[in-house]
C-alpha cells in the first residue's frame, strides 16, 4: 500500500499520516483495554482463603503443597521411642464384672469321677475376661390404669399415671438424650440415624420425632448457654474466631469463643458484626481477647492480642 506514497501530493501525506495515527491510537486503546482485563483475571485467579474472605471449600481445583518435613526419619520415630513400655489391656475389678462363667472340668476326662467335691486338689487358678456390649434393644413399658369400685363403701377409686406419662404412646428419655447425642457429636444425618434405630435395635423412628428431640434439649439446655456466656465474659481471657460450615448447600459460619476451659459455639448466616453482636459476648467483654484482625473484632473496647 505504501509502494506509490511517493506519486502523492502533500496533502495526500497528510491525509495518509492521520490514518495511521487514528488506527495506531485504537490499537493502543484495545490493547490497553486487553491488559486491564488480562490483570483482572489474573487477581481473581490469584484470591484464595488466605488472602481474602473466601472459603477453603471454593478451591477444590487446587491441589495442596506438600509440606516440608523437617523430622528425620532417625529423629523423633513417629511409633513408640526405644525403652518404651507398651500397655496392654487392663482387667476390669470384680465390682464390675457383670457375669461370671465356670469352665472349671466337673469330671476327669480320664476316669469320669466326680471333681467337684472336697476330695478334689486344686492345683492352679486362671482368669480369662472377655469384654463386649449388651447387645441394644428396644425396651416397651405398659401402664395400666384400672378404676376399681370398692364393694364395700361402693366408693370408686381412681389411679393416677406418673406424671411424665402424658400420651396414649410416647417416647421417654433414653431414646430422646441418645439421639440427641448422636446427631449432634457423632454427626450422622436423620437418614443414617433412622437406619440404626431400625436395624439395630428394631425401632422405626420418624424424622420429625428426631427433629423434635433435638428441639426439647435445644430448649432445656437455654439457662446452661446463658451461664456458659456469662463464665466467659467473667474470665480474663478469650479466644474468638470463625469458620465457615455448609448449611443446605449455602456457606454459613459458626462462631467460636472459647477459653481453657469453656468453649462456645454459635451459628449464623454470616461473618461480620451483626452475627457478633446477636452472640452478645463479645459487647460484654472487657479483658485480653486473642483475634485474627477480622475489622469487626477491632471497634470492640477489650485489649486486642493477634493470633499468626
Amino acid at each position: 500500500m505504501y509502494k506509490n506514497l511517493h506519486k502523492n501530493t502533500k496533502d495526500e501525506l497528510i491525509e495518509e499520516i492521520l490514518k495511521l495515527r487514528d488506527t495506531e491510537k485504537k490499537l493502543r486503546d484495545k490493547l490497553e483495554k486487553k491488559e486491564e482485563k488480562i490483570k483482572n483475571l489474573e487477581w481473581k485467579l490469584n484470591k484464595n482463603s488466605k488472602t481474602s474472605s473466601k472459603p477453603s471449600a471454593s478451591e477444590w481445583y487446587k491441589k495442596n503443597t506438600t509440606i516440608c518435613n523437617s523430622r528425620k526419619k532417625w529423629q523423633n520415630p513417629r511409633w513408640g521411642k526405644k525403652g518404651h513400655t507398651w500397655a496392654n489391656l487392663k482387667r476390669n475389678g470384680n465390682g464390675n464384672v457383670n457375669e461370671i462363667i465356670d469352665v472349671t472340668p466337673k469330671k476327669c476326662s480320664n476316669c469320669w469321677t466326680e471333681l467337684l467335691n472336697d476330695l478334689s486338689e486344686f492345683v492352679s487358678k486362671k482368669i480369662k475376661q472377655v469384654i463386649d456390649i449388651y447387645t441394644p434393644s428396644m425396651a416397651v413399658k405398659d401402664y395400666i390404669w384400672n378404676k376399681l369400685k370398692c364393694p364395700k363403701c361402693w366408693f370408686l377409686n381412681q389411679p393416677t399415671f406418673p406424671e411424665w406419662v402424658t400420651k396414649p404412646v410416647q417416647y421417654w428419655t433414653e431414646i430422646k438424650t441418645f439421639s440427641t447425642y448422636m446427631y449432634n457429636y457423632q454427626m450422622p444425618s436423620y437418614e443414617r440415624l433412622q437406619d440404626f434405630f431400625k436395624e439395630v435395635i428394631g425401632l422405626e423412628i420418624s424424622q420429625t420425632s428426631l427433629t423434635n428431640f433435638n428441639k426439647t434439649w435445644f430448649e432445656k439446655l437455654e439457662s446452661f448457654e446463658k451461664l456458659l456466656k456469662q463464665f466467659l465474659i467473667q474470665k480474663e481471657l478469650l479466644h474468638v474466631d470463625e469458620t465457615w460450615v455448609r448449611v443446605n448447600w449455602k456457606i454459613n459460619r459458626i462462631h467460636v469463643n472459647s477459653n481453657e476451659n469453656l468453649t462456645y459455639l454459635f451459628h449464623h448466616k454470616k461473618r461480620w458484626r451483626e452475627a457478633i453482636e446477636e452472640m452478645w459476648i463479645l459487647k460484654n467483654f472487657k479483658w485480653n481477647c486473642v483475634t485474627d484482625n477480622l475489622s469487626s473484632y477491632l471497634i470492640y473496647d477489650f485489649i486486642h492480642y493477634l493470633c499468626n
